[in-house]
């Protein structure tokens, strides 16, 4: 288990969280000064400048030893979380670690929302490489303060990789803490490893059923598909609510096909400015309506395939409704998670004047077990333009 590197936050950027924590939250922050030159001993006012000092030497890649400090905020407010951190935070410079952990879990026991013990604490746990222990501040860090999401979120998802952490993780799953679904978004777009995250969603079989809970899976969905975890593309989506095995060999027009939350394991239609497709009609009589503008050209519309090794035919129906002089329109079967992803299988819609006649069947080898189905279009070269309707793309044994 590789916890330490997996979760360690280095401790100059705790000391900074920590203290920058302290000087929003502290006692008489904003007129510190104000109150010590009325009151040289007011503790509240002494914490607060003591940790706007802490903040800054931090940012100088200085430490500060606070321990007379804390120990003066503690005479004149004995409940003092932050006082009680600072003294620990002394112990811990001076390499008194039992000290220095035994005030950081009375300060968090005093005060959960004391995020600097809170963080000496998951730091401390990564050390021993106490998984569940870092967990729990995770959670406790996470539930309390939004300041450090974005931080920990990034070393969460780095740490699910690791198998111990990423099954102990489970149960907060099944909790369904105030901060999952939000991590599960963030994750999903800046993980490494979005198959970590994806496998220990499937495994605690309990991700919400909320807009936004769909929000973020379809988001990891669609990077499963980018980092190319294909295996673990279709296994995830499977267990998605409103998922239909049969939408993974079918590139048929009809609901299920062209969910858009379950993009791009079902149709994913390109909406830019200059080459395009759309959804037409209703129910299970859909067709796309694509099109290119004039010397522009790109895919307008694609849908990743699961098929067999084997051979197949390939029905399309179309419509062409405007086009220009070297207009171009063809599908393609792409092999993927191959290098170049190499086109297995070309249909044109529109020829050019060297290409024969498009065959209707392919076939698949064994060493292709995903493919992507892409219609590329080209706006050809007068102000007209491209437009066709697309009534048919479908797949037959």
């Amino acid at each position: 288990m590789k916890l330490r590197s997996i979760y360690l936050i280095p401790a100059l950027a705790l000391a900074y969280l920590s203290g920058a924590d302290a000087i929003v939250n502290a006692t008489r922050v904003s007129a510190s000064a104000l109150a010590l030159s009325i009151d040289g001993n007011d503790a509240g006012a002494l914490i607060a400048q003591a940790n706007m000092k802490w903040a800054a030497a931090t940012k100088e890649g200085k430490a500060l030893d606070q321990e007379r400090v804390g120990k003066a905020g503690l005479l004149g407010l004995p409940l003092s979380a932050a006082a009680l951190r600072m003294i620990a935070y002394s112990a811990d410079m001076k390499r008194d670690a039992k000290r220095a952990k035994n005030l950081n879990l009375l300060a968090a026991k005093v005060n959960r929302r004391e995020k600097g013990a809170q963080l000496w604490l998951l730091q401390a746990a990564v050390a021993r490489n106490d998984v569940q222990e870092a967990l729990a501040r995770y959670d406790i860090l996470l539930s309390t303060d939004y300041t450090v999401r974005e931080a920990l979120f990034t070393q969460l998802g780095i740490a699910l990789t690791d198998r111990a952490i990423r099954e102990a993780f489970v149960p907060y799953i099944r909790k369904n803490p105030n901060w999952l679904v939000p991590f599960v978004g963030f994750a999903s777009g800046s993980s490494p490893a979005p198959d970590a995250l994806s496998l220990a969603l499937r495994q605690s079989n309990s991700f919400p059923d909320t807009d936004d809970a769909h929000k973020a899976e379809s988001s990891l969905l669609s990077q499963l598909f980018a980092k190319e975890k294909f295996d673990e593309a279709r296994a995830f989506y499977l267990t998605l609510k409103g998922a239909r095995g049969p939408v993974t060999v079918s590139s048929t027009l009809d609901n299920a096909n062209t969910d858009p939350r379950f993009a791009p394991m079902t149709w994913q239609m390109e909406r830019g400015a200059n080459v395009g497709a759309e959804l037409l009609g209703v129910k299970n009589a859909l067709k796309l309506s694509v099109f290119a503008l004039s010397g522009a050209n790109g895919l307008a519309a694609s849908k990743y395939l699961y098929l067999s090794a084997g051979s197949y035919r390939f029905l399309p129906q179309h419509e062409v409704t405007l086009d220009s002089a070297n207009a171009r329109a063809s599908w393609t079967i792409r092999c993927m998670g191959v290098k170049g992803a190499s086109a297995i299988y070309q249909y044109d819609i529109i020829r050019s004047a060297s290409s024969g006649q498009s065959e209707d069947t392919f076939n698949i080898g064994l060493n292709c077990p995903v493919q992507r189905l892409d219609l590329n279009v080209a706006g050809g070269d007068d102000s007209a333009g491209l437009e066709i309707v697309i009534s048919r793309a479908s797949i037959l044994r």
